[in-house]
């Protein structure tokens, strides 16, 4: 219950519907509500927040892929998370010493798929649209984004998930993170 809730709020920041702030609380409100459960969002965000912030698991492959992609390409993260939570995660992981830049939606200003988003980090990185690659595991934010700021793109679809989207399309799509070797080298 709580995820179907949580991602359906995630698709209203995407489209710009709602801040971060909102999102973060009343996905607790609704779920609560569904539940028929007396409680307090506000109390239940941050406990949540915090735990989320604890843990900071890879993807299979994700260490020897960067490592090994880091050796040819400028590697950055790009996120709609909330910064306290991304840098706390990003803190204790591994993966972090390849990584140029790290991007969230919270410090940039604006949100994935917005086109400003990408702007943004393109401006940031001092490179144009034809020079950058997006991979990611979300169609609606990554892919989408990467569509309207014209960037080819990469479907992380280990799950083997259809594309529900009749107007979206990504450049290539994946299983396994190991799958971008022969992509990009």
């Amino acid at each position: 219950t709580y995820t179907q809730i949580n991602e359906s709020y995630w698709r209203l920041f995407e489209q710009g519907r709602i801040s971060q702030s909102e999102l973060a609380v009343r996905r607790f409100a609704d779920l609560y509500s569904t539940l028929h459960f007396e409680g307090d969002a506000y109390k239940a965000n941050l406990c949540y927040r915090r735990c989320l912030a604890e843990g900071n698991q890879m993807m299979p492959e994700a260490l020897s892929v960067c490592q090994t992609l880091s050796e040819s390409y400028t590697l950055c993260l790009v996120s709609n998370g909330i910064a306290q939570v991304q840098n706390k995660r990003l803190s204790g992981s591994p993966i972090t010493q390849y990584l140029s830049s790290v991007f969230v939606s919270e410090s940039v200003g604006s949100q994935k798929p917005q086109k400003e988003y990408f702007d943004y980090v393109l401006a940031q990185l001092n490179i144009v649209s034809s020079q950058a690659f997006i991979i990611g595991d979300s169609l609606s934010s990554d892919i989408r984004g990467a569509k309207n700021a014209s960037i080819d793109s990469c479907w992380f679809n280990p799950k083997g998930n259809s594309n529900p989207f009749d107007d979206l399309t990504p450049t290539y799509e994946i299983s396994r993170l190991s799958e971008l070797y022969s992509i990009l080298l």
